[in-house]
């Protein structure tokens, strides 16, 4: 816990405080837990500006307390005229579902000259006025982890190859279609899934093309 505190940034994922702080990832999780235990520190999803966020009632306690706003403008502007407080509000507001902050931040970027954008998002998150909307995916009830022929061993069975090299790719992709079919039941998002698989986004995007006419929902 010594070694990771002084590396503890807002911005820092476990595993990245793990490498920073030369440390074993496993004994840094274990820090991390203990220190969250305590109250010493929070955990939040990793700020993406892919992600999508929307507002929750608590936005009300922005309304009514001229001390929260006071606090979000000192944490989120970066220097020049202070944000107002309708501003805020109506940047809160604004956020929603199917929107990913990328988006919203151009629709928004003259109110966002001197805010922090990342300070901006997290700050609605600790205070309960924001919320992160995941997405699932769901698959054909068809579809399995057993069942499913995927299309790379459809191409193996019209053209096999006589590269090992080839072959061998082709095995861990299958491998990997078959693991996601596991993930495809509308119970783990997409951050887990893209983490037990060690894809990124895109690249998962790109593997559920192969099941068909999976649902993507945002909740």
């Amino acid at each position: 816990m010594t070694r990771i505190a002084p590396f503890v940034d807002g911005i820092a994922s476990v595993a990245r405080l793990a490498a920073t702080s030369d440390t074993d990832f496993a004994l840094a999780r274990r820090a991390v837990r203990h220190l969250l235990y305590y109250g010493c520190l929070l955990l939040l999803d990793i700020f993406q500006f892919g992600a999508t966020y929307a507002p929750t009632p608590e936005i009300a306690r922005m309304v009514a307390d001229a001390a929260v706003h006071d606090e979000c403008a000192r944490y989120v502007c970066t220097g020049g005229p202070q944000i107002s407080r309708d501003m805020v509000i109506r940047l809160y507001v604004s956020l929603r579902q199917g929107v990913p902050v990328k988006t919203w931040a151009l629709e928004n970027r003259e109110a966002l000259l001197n805010v922090d954008v990342r300070r901006f998002i997290t700050f609605g998150v600790i205070k309960g006025f924001l919320y992160r909307v995941h997405r699932y995916a769901v698959a054909p009830v068809s579809t399995t982890a057993d069942g499913k022929q995927s299309d790379v061993q459809r191409e193996e069975k019209c053209n096999p190859s006589e590269g090992t090299g080839d072959l061998s790719t082709a095995n861990e992709t299958d491998a990997t279609s078959k693991m996601l079919a596991t993930y495809l039941d509308g119970v783990h998002c997409f951050d887990e899934i893209c983490t037990a698989l060690q894809l990124s986004e895109t690249a998962l995007l790109a593997q559920l093309k192969s099941f068909g006419d999976v649902q993507i929902i945002h909740r």
